[in-house]
């Protein structure tokens, strides 16, 4: 897929930013961040002829933590994606809107684009191999969340400048730790989550405990995540006991996503605070 110039891109944020809830300020942290790794990820394959035929855009911009320690739970990861939420958004979410598109990156000690970087419609999405979510490193989850909300914002302008409609937007992040690496600060992500559109953008992430204690939901907040969920080990947890952990809060994040990117959700949105994305607590059976 075609690579945009950094200077379209930031020519966008700057003329439109306002159309998805950006300020100055927020775009401008945005258009700072632009580099040449995340160019690719800023734009998406030409329309489909279904496509072409509609205004009725959905998107899903996943981010997972590859970090060391998700090694015990990367193949349940792997499967799940394949096995439970893409075919629950090809069965479901797909017949209820117009089109749907997704991208992905991946973040341990650096953070990597899925599929190629950029966006793919649904129904063309290859399956997520060991390959791409091999795990190591550590945590660079504000980085992370950085370039995935720039990419997301940026393909968000684009399509409201190809269709003349607002696309509606789900950004999902999975971690089992807090931030380790550069930029220790989360303020600039803060700055620009806290302004994204209510309406158009669902920021949800989901810490999943595993050897290390996190506070899950003080880490998101302090990013400007409004939709938090977390799943916090049981003293004596065997590894058997974590995969099963895992796996059913995988479920669980997959139906909250399929039910999301399934719902218009403009006019619905609250100003602030959780717009109800998750579905169920995840609590293991």
């Amino acid at each position: 897929m075609p690579t945009p110039s950094k200077a379209g891109v930031a020519e966008l944020f700057k003329k439109s930013g306002s159309a998805i809830g950006l300020d100055d300020a927020s775009s401008g942290i945005l258009i700072h961040n632009l580099n040449a790794s995340i160019m690719p990820l800023c734009s998406g394959s030409p329309f489909l002829a279904e496509e072409a035929e509609t205004d009725d855009f959905r998107v899903l911009m996943l981010m997972l933590d590859q970090s060391g320690s998700m090694e015990p739970v990367a193949d349940d990861l792997i499967e799940c994606v394949n096995d439970v939420l893409i075919p629950g958004l090809l069965g479901g979410a797909l017949n209820a809107v117009g089109a749907i598109r997704v991208g992905g990156i991946v973040f341990g000690s650096n953070v990597k684009p899925l599929w190629g970087g950029g966006f793919i419609p649904l129904q063309k999405l290859p399956p997520l191999t060991a390959k791409e979510y091999s795990i190591s490193g550590a945590t660079a989850l504000h980085q992370a969340v950085l370039d995935g909300v720039t990419a997301t914002s940026a393909y968000a302008l684009e399509l409201i400048h190809k269709t003349g409609s607002n696309p509606e937007v789900v950004i999902v992040v999975l971690s089992d730790g807090a931030n380790n690496q550069a930029p220790l600060d989360p303020d600039p992500v803060y700055q620009v989550l806290s302004k994204l559109s209510p309406e158009l953008f669902t920021l949800a992430f989901l810490g999943f405990e595993t050897s290390e204690r996190v506070d899950f939901r003080a880490v998101a907040q302090a990013m400007g995540f409004r939709d938090i969920q977390e799943s916090k080990a049981k003293p004596g947890e065997t590894l058997d006991e974590r995969r099963r952990r895992f796996r059913h809060l995988m479920n669980v994040f997959s139906g909250s996503v399929v039910g999301r990117m399934s719902t218009s959700r403009v006019g619905k949105a609250p100003a602030s605070g959780s717009t109800g994305f998750w579905q169920s607590p995840p609590a293991t059976p």
